[in-house]
């Protein structure tokens, strides 16, 4: 990515169990909320998986209202923007 295009990005950590329809899950949460998604990387760790998406960075109540409505699906156990 180019710098300016960096600038404009952030990363959603999400730290879930690991069950079947989680990402899926996540994914129409995303789609809902018509937020586009750049890349997604998954690594399981144990009984957890980390999901890092790379999604266009978002203003305070979107970003909000996202975190709001993460929280609600079953599983997340953690979750981190940078």
């Amino acid at each position: 990515w180019t710098a300016e295009e960096a600038m404009n990005q952030m990363n959603l950590i999400l730290v879930v169990q690991d069950r079947v329809g989680m990402l899926a899950d996540v994914m129409n949460i995303m789609a809902a909320s018509k937020i586009n998604i750049i890349s997604i990387h998954t690594k399981n760790k144990r009984e957890h998986v980390i999901i890092k998406i790379k999604i266009p960075l978002l203003d305070d109540e979107q970003l909000k209202n996202l975190k709001d409505t993460l929280k609600r699906v079953k599983g997340i156990v953690d979750m981190k923007v940078n």
